[in-house]
C-alpha cells in the first residue's frame, strides 16, 4: 500500500490533476456558487437594521427561503442534513422579518 508519506504524495498530485483538469484555457476556474439559506437570513436582518429593506427586492429573498423548506418544516445546513436547528431559526426569523406572518401555515 505505501507509507503515509507516499499515500500523500498520491493524493496531493490527484488532487492537482483534478484542479488542473478544470481549469480553463484562459488560466481561471468558474464554478456556481450556492449557499444555504442563512446567508439570505442574514442579508434580511441586515437590510432592516440598516434600513434599506424597503429599496431592495427582499420578496426574492422570501421566494427563495420558501422555496429551500423541507417537508419536515425545517432547513437545511447542507443538502440531506435532514433538517438543522440554527439554520431553520434564522430562516424562520428571515421570513418573519420580511412580513410574514407567524400564523402563516409554510414556515415552520
Amino acid at each position: 500500500m505505501g507509507s503515509d508519506q507516499e499515500q500523500l504524495d498520491r493524493a496531493i498530485e490527484q488532487s492537482q490533476a483534478y484542479l488542473l483538469g478544470t481549469q480553463y484555457p484562459d488560466g481561471y476556474w468558474w464554478a456556481e456558487l450556492e449557499a444555504n439559506v442563512t446567508m439570505t437570513a442574514e442579508t434580511v436582518l441586515l437590510h432592516k437594521i440598516w434600513g434599506t429593506d424597503t429599496t431592495r427586492p427582499l420578496a426574492k429573498a422570501e421566494t427563495f427561503l420558501r422555496q429551500e423548506q423541507r417537508a419536515h418544516g425545517g432547513w437545511e445546513l447542507f443538502y440531506g442534513d435532514g433538517g438543522d436547528l440554527s439554520t431553520s431559526i434564522e430562516a424562520y426569523l428571515g421570513l418573519r422579518l420580511l412580513g410574514v406572518a407567524a400564523t402563516d401555515p409554510a414556515p415552520g
